[in-house]
């Protein structure tokens, strides 16, 4: 082998060499490289469904609906039948937003007592539907003892009591409009669930008392 030979060989194998070093770097990822990629993978898996978290508004809370509105003077006085006569501060109510929702428990409701100027939000805490189509809605006391509510939704009639500050109130009606009456002004009538019943105390009658025996001999 020549002089020319072997220095065409050095030069091949280095040649060579320089290109597999060159080669065998691009395959192995830099420190930066590493860590750009598990930066990427890390925002891959954590960022996303963060944000997506953060884009979902909260839910909104339900709002009180009214129960129910004032009568204007021009609208002429209907007759309701469960409302046999005149009653000391009695209101006409429109009731026609209590009687058109659809409630479910959870619900908000609003009742505004125009004679105390007094609101009872009431939140339903139990529903139950009874023979005849007839609906009550009930909410329980809260740390007062007061502002429960029982409503009761016939198929002709509505009846709602309300527990305020001020005593109790009731309101009877048809599918429209009630009056809302102090309890304390009705006596002793008290409709529910289209009946009338008294409130008038027991009366108690005492028993005779038996006759002692005399001896017999």
């Amino acid at each position: 082998m020549n002089k020319v030979t072997v220095l065409v060989t050095i030069i091949f194998l280095s040649a060579a060499y320089y290109v597999a070093a060159r080669f065998l770097e691009s395959k192995q990822p830099t420190t930066d490289g590493q860590a750009n990629i598990k930066i990427d993978v890390e925002r891959q898996l954590t960022s996303g469904p963060v944000d997506r978290l953060r884009e979902q508004p909260n839910p909104a809370p339900k709002r009180a609906v009214l129960a129910w509105s004032s009568v204007s003077d021009s609208e002429k006085i209907p007759t309701i039948s469960s409302y046999p006569r005149d009653i000391p501060s009695a209101v006409l109510l429109k009731i026609t937003q209590l009687r058109a929702n659809r409630w479910e428990e959870g619900d908000h409701i609003e009742f505004y007592v125009p004679q105390i100027d007094y609101t009872v939000t009431s939140t339903i805490e139990e529903k139950k539907e009874h023979a005849g189509g007839i609906v009550t809605l009930k909410s329980y006391p809260d740390e007062t003892l007061l502002n429960n509510v029982l409503v009761t939704l016939g198929q002709k009639n509505t009846f709602v009591n309300l527990f305020t500050p001020s005593g109790e109130y009731e309101l009877v009606g048809n599918l429209e409009h009630g009056w809302l009456i102090p309890s304390a002004n009705l006596g002793s009538i008290n409709s529910i669930l289209d009946v009338k019943s008294s409130n008038a105390a027991p009366v108690y009658t005492e028993e005779p008392t038996p006759k002692k025996l005399e001896p017999t001999i």
